[in-house]
C-alpha cells in the first residue's frame, strides 16, 4: 500500500476551529465541515488507500502566514477535522494515526503539509 508515503498541502486552518475560538455552533459547523472536505478530496485526489489494519505516522508541518506566535497544540486540534476526512478518503479509522506536529517556514497564506507513512512493527 504505502510505500514512500502520501504528501497531501492542506490550507491554513480556519482561525474558527481553534478549540479557544468562541463562535456561534452553526458557524463552526461549517468551517468543520469545509476542513473535512478539503482534506477528503486532497487525499482522494492521490488515488491512494491505506490498509485499515496498520498503524500510521501522520506528520503535520505547520507553516504559518506570519511570524506571530502560534500555539502548536491548538492548531494540532484545528486540523482534527482535515485528518478525519483524509482517513475517510483512505480507507482508516483515525485512531490508526499518530499525528506528529512541527514548525515549517512562514508561507504567505499558510499551509499545512501532510505527510503519511506506515509505522514499522518493533521486533
Amino acid at each position: 500500500m504505502v510505500t514512500n508515503g502520501i504528501k497531501i498541502m492542506l490550507s491554513w486552518p480556519d482561525p474558527i476551529l481553534n478549540p479557544n475560538v468562541k463562535v456561534h455552533w452553526a458557524v463552526k459547523k461549517d468551517a468543520k465541515q469545509a476542513a473535512r472536505d478539503e482534506g477528503y478530496i486532497l487525499a482522494k485526489s492521490t488515488g491512494m488507500e491505506l490498509d485499515p489494519g496498520k498503524r500510521y505516522r501522520m506528520d503535520l508541518v505547520f507553516c504559518p502566514p506570519d511570524r506571530r506566535t502560534h500555539d502548536l497544540d491548538n492548531l494540532v486540534s484545528s486540523e482534527k477535522w482535515s485528518i478525519d476526512g483524509i482517513c475517510k478518503a483512505m480507507g482508516i479509522n483515525d485512531r490508526m494515526v499518530c499525528p506528529v506536529p512541527d514548525w515549517g517556514q512562514v508561507v504567505s497564506g499558510g499551509k499545512v503539509e501532510v505527510s503519511i507513512v506506515e509505522l514499522k512493527d518493533e521486533g
